[in-house]
């Protein structure tokens, strides 16, 4: 907490020297990562291995973006910002139905930067975001049996909530981008869960992007997270996770546009009511970058 309040006074501060300073709804001045399934985002994916339909809605929008510098060729934006989001997860049944089994909810705000970084080739860019969220997970009407009055597949809801740090850094050009995370909870229900976890992910897009109406990209995310022991109570250990995307999208990278996508995830499920349960997803559908 105590590094996240003084990166916010930095920023303050920085805004005495700021060549521009902007309030508004603004594009985050850190590019959400593509493969993460907890970037908040507006997608729609179908699964192909299963009846399930994945629908989130969110954003993740700067309040204020200050730009530093000796001038207007050679500046750092530093940026504040906030993050909100939904994620369900749907089953399709037939007639044209979607009951909802459960959904997770996001927000919380953001310090994000970014930095031009010369060197004797191409351009490189520098950027870093940390987060303090809030995530909560619920069971909804659809993981109901109104026939048998029961939970469906014998899934009982409990409290699942937490909020935590999140710090990402990253290297990236005009057509990829490399980057680190670690998490860190500093307040979780259940409570007797480790409380680190850490990320690795690559992107890589298409170097004629400018060239065509749309661009190729793949993008795939590693996380390390603890393995839930439901039996004990607790966690105990790691596990991986692996998210992987591809597929086009239409204009430039880091513009807004559409992506049409194909999805597989394996590993340790994030969503908060399959907490320690482990799956195998593969989907296709939309995204909608903003």
């Amino acid at each position: 907490m105590r590094i996240f309040f003084t990166l916010l006074f930095m920023l303050c501060a920085a805004s005495l020297f700021a060549q521009s300073l902007r309030f508004a709804f603004l594009k985050s001045n850190f590019e959400p990562l593509l493969a993460d399934p907890k970037e908040t985002r507006i997608a729609v994916l179908t699964h192909l291995n299963d009846t399930g339909v994945l629908l989130d809605i969110g954003a993740s929008l700067d309040l204020l973006q200050v730009d530093v510098g000796q001038d207007s060729l050679h500046f750092s934006t530093l940026g504040f910002g906030a993050d909100f989001g939904t994620f369900s997860l749907l089953r399709r049944l037939d007639g044209f139905k979607f009951p909802v089994d459960a959904a997770d909810y996001i927000f919380g705000i953001n310090i994000s930067w970014r930095s031009p970084l010369q060197t004797p080739t191409f351009p490189l860019t520098v950027s870093g975001r940390l987060r303090l969220s809030h995530i909560s997970a619920h069971l909804i009407d659809g993981s109901f049996d109104l026939d048998r009055l029961q939970w469906r597949e014998g899934r009982v809801p409990f409290t699942f909530s937490r909020e935590f740090i999140h710090l990402t850094l990253a290297l990236s050009s005009s057509f990829g981008r490399v980057y680190l995370g670690y998490e860190w909870l500093f307040n979780t229900v259940p409570v007797d869960v480790a409380r680190h976890s850490a990320q690795a992910g690559l992107e890589v897009f298409t170097p004629l992007m400018s060239l065509v109406s749309f661009a190729p990209f793949l993008a795939c995310d590693v996380r390390l997270s603890p393995i839930w022991r439901a039996e004990f109570g607790r966690t105990d250990g790691y596990g991986t996770t692996l998210s992987f995307q591809a597929g086009i999208k239409t204009g430039d990278f880091g513009v807004r546009g559409l992506r049409l996508t194909y999805h597989y995830y394996t590993g340790l499920s994030w969503r908060g009511m399959y907490f320690g349960d482990r799956v195998n997803v593969s989907a296709i559908g939309l995204m909608i970058d903003f």
